[in-house]
């Protein structure tokens, strides 16, 4: 009976070393062999937490499959772009929520300006657009300009701080920060400013050529909501530029301008995309007649989820810029998480197979 006994011990004690992970294993279960040199080693927990983060996104697509929603307009028109590109990969990159929100992805180091994710996270959500991702798209806006009349600008837009400078008591344009002598006021004809005023982004246009301030408002064109949020603003931004402008066109007479407000489209009821709607007025707005009508050039605006496609655009053409300073070291990080993905997708895929 000892010697019974005594195998039998010695047979749990092995059994139960066997079944137990050895000190300081990170992984659910280590299984050691009798003779110790065997070993089957499962996942890390940080493998198995991908995986099932790769099932829980694979599973949602199936259940909204077929379903319009603001989030399937933003990954469709993300899907437009070729999967090899830049554009693609620095979008999927740009708005992944599990990356560091504090991430820098696009640095203008000569107007010193920086986006982190979560300001282009908020670019491409539902909530409204920072005024430096609004520069930025101006700055793009009156290059593109530029570029088409061969150096000789028919149209300018301010920035979004001249508003806020002649707000603050400011009487002038300051040639030296908003021109920089590369405009010649002689021949611009469109004088464009941005505003934001009462949590809304509307803009107003100097139409030098036809003697008219016009007004464009994706609220839809209500002359008393337009000044009861800009009014008194809109006032100050005039004179400013009359001032500016006059000084080298004695020929106009601001005196004589009338206020219109032609016919754009409306954002929709209860969103935060005024700002979206604002930069695509100033960006399509051209010196015409009287009966000049946005709605015609923007197609599909009349779509529930019309500004999500646009707000990705205006996303992927601002971190793809020349400008951005950063741009060959973001291309990179977000290849190699494009390649990470796309390895992890694999591996749920091959799981849903086991499993059924």
């Amino acid at each position: 009976m000892g010697i019974l006994s005594g195998l039998i011990s010695a047979a749990s004690t092995t059994l139960r070393r066997g079944l137990m992970a050895p000190a300081g294993a990170k992984s659910a279960m280590d299984i050691w062999a009798a003779d110790g040199k065997i070993r089957v080693k499962e996942w890390s927990d940080q493998r198995i937490a991908n995986a099932r983060k790769s099932l829980a996104e694979i599973w949602r697509d199936i259940r909204t499959e077929g379903k319009i929603t603001y989030q399937s307009t933003v990954r469709d028109q993300i899907a437009n772009y070729p999967e090899s590109s830049a554009e693609y990969q620095i979008l999927r990159y740009a708005r992944n929520s599990a990356l560091p929100p504090e991430e820098v992805l696009y640095q203008d180091v000569k107007k010193r300006r920086i986006l982190k994710r979560m300001d282009l996270r908020k670019l491409v959500t539902k909530s409204g657009v920072p005024e430096t991702i609004t520069d930025i798209r101006i700055d793009q806006i009156n290059k593109s300009s530029v570029t088409a009349s061969n150096g000789h600008l028919k149209k300018f837009i301010f920035p979004t701080d001249l508003a806020s400078s002649l707000e603050r008591n400011a009487t002038e344009i300051d040639e030296n920060e908003y021109l920089k002598g590369k405009i010649d006021a002689r021949k611009c004809d469109l004088w464009c400013v941005p505003i934001s005023s009462r949590n809304h982004a509307v803009a107003m246009v100097i139409n030098i050529k036809d003697a008219r301030v016009e007004c464009l408002d994706s609220g839809g064109p209500n002359k008393a909501q337009f000044f009861l949020n800009a009014g008194p603003l809109c006032d100050r931004i005039f004179k400013a530029v009359a001032a500016y402008v006059g000084s080298t066109r004695r020929d106009v007479d601001f005196a004589k301008f009338e206020w219109r407000f032609p016919r754009v489209p409306c954002q929709p009821a209860g969103s935060n995309a005024c700002a979206i709607y604002r930069l695509r007025f100033l960006e399509e707005w051209g010196a015409g007649g009287d009966g000049m009508d946005l709605t015609s050039k923007f197609q599909g605006w009349d779509e529930e989820y019309w500004h999500a496609k646009e707000r990705v655009k205006i996303c992927a053409s601002i971190l793809t810029d020349d400008s951005n300073a950063i741009l060959e070291e973001v291309k990179e990080k977000a290849r190699r998480r494009h390649t990470m993905i796309k390895r992890r997708q694999l591996i749920a895929i091959g799981l849903l197979i086991l499993l059924v």
